[in-house]
């Protein structure tokens, strides 16, 4: 069960930044939560800290310094992965540099009745990625190595962390293929 559902149907979410993996850039990226005023609806920037209720609507913003495909993936509290962005109602997921997007671009996420913490991933990648187009056109299901490639470090995820003889060292840090902003959204009952 997800956490977080879209006017247009999709998963879960949750809020706190976190530590960005080696492979992607964070100063590339800002992600903002503009939460719905409960009288008129009205969008305003909340923090990242704050703690978010069941049936609250909010829309992410998010600005990027480079030109690629926008993603938005989700580790429901449930323990469900998901692709929130793109999505089977979402126009092009492409944006240029130096741009604002809004998502979703119509209608609001929710936290649903289920509290717990969302982990959101944002990412801004060079290329479009035929495996999360791919979740976009099927309903946004991710299976766990799905999330876990796009959202560990490249070398880490090659390696599992040890080297050929057993040991931790020196990682190989690659060009980054992708930016990425992770947000850990705190969900409670009222």
């Amino acid at each position: 069960m997800t956490n977080l559902k879209s006017a247009m149907g999709a998963g879960a979410l949750c809020l706190a930044m976190l530590a960005v993996p080696a492979g992607a850039v964070q100063s590339a990226l800002r992600t903002r939560i503009l939460l719905a005023a409960p009288d008129s609806g009205a969008a305003q920037e909340v923090s990242v800290n704050r703690t978010f209720f069941d049936g609250e609507r909010f829309r992410l913003a998010v600005n990027s310094n480079q030109s690629g495909y926008l993603y938005v993936l989700c580790l429901t509290s449930q323990g469900d992965a998901r692709l929130l962005y793109p999505n089977q109602g979402s126009g092009n997921n492409r944006v240029s540099a130096n741009s604002r997007r809004t998502l979703p671009e119509r209608g609001w996420f929710r936290f649903d009745q289920e509290p717990g913490t969302e982990h959101v991933f944002v990412m801004v990648s060079r290329r479009p990625i035929p495996e999360l187009d791919d979740a976009a056109e099927s309903g946004g299901a991710l299976d766990m190595s799905a999330l876990d490639r796009f959202t560990e470090s490249p070398a880490r995820a090659s390696t599992g962390g040890y080297d050929e003889y057993g040991t931790r060292g020196i990682e190989i840090e690659p060009d980054p293929a992708y930016n990425l902003n992770v947000l850990n959204l705190r969900h409670e009952s009222r």
